[in-house]
């Protein structure tokens, strides 16, 4: 029901899972997620700190309370609590990734965190070793081929041509490419 947008249906359901077990992670993560969408956010802090007192080893806690953060640094004007929000965030995030160092996502949250704030070197890096891994991912070269694009152009359309070559009818892709060929011929 959460994915579907029914949040009521999907609290309700939450709701009875956590009466039943009040110990079941997943349910306490869910309604986190609904409160979070509800703009609730006191509330979703606090069914992840249940969820944390459950089980602290459990990447998915902090992967939530990393975009509950992100959510609200996105949302925020003032520029002081938009950096705080920011760097919990990233604090949640890298707890997640020491908890699940392979789980791509986070790292890409990772990533767009540092390019939020300004630390291109360290998103470059880290997109790097993603790909690393992952060589044969038209989307993860896309990635870093965008992430590279400001500051090492070479590189960004050879990872560009090197998604393309493992993706040929990606039309985002080749609009990418040509997109970059255009702008600097």
């Amino acid at each position: 029901y959460e994915t579907q947008g029914q949040l009521q249906l999907a609290e309700a359901h939450y709701q009875r899972a956590i009466r039943i077990q009040p110990a079941h992670v997943e349910s306490l993560i869910g309604m986190a997620r609904v409160k979070a969408a509800e703009q609730r956010h006191e509330q979703s802090r606090g069914y992840l700190s249940r969820a944390r007192a459950v089980n602290p080893g459990a990447p998915e806690i902090y992967a939530a309370e990393a975009n509950l953060e992100l959510e609200q640094a996105f949302r925020e004007q003032n520029p002081e609590r938009r950096g705080r929000a920011f760097d919990q965030a990233y604090r949640a995030l890298l707890t997640a990734h020491q908890l699940a160092p392979e789980d791509v996502e986070i790292e890409r949250l990772l990533i767009r965190i540092d390019l939020y704030r300004n630390r291109t070197g360290a998103a470059i890096e880290r997109a790097e070793g993603i790909v690393r891994r992952f060589p044969n991912s038209p989307q993860l070269l896309y990635m870093l081929a965008t992430v590279q694009r400001g500051s090492d152009l070479q590189s960004a359309v050879r990872r560009l041509e090197q998604a393309l070559r493992l993706s040929p009818q990606e039309s985002l892709l080749r609009f990418s490419l040509e997109e970059v060929l255009l702008e600097n011929a």
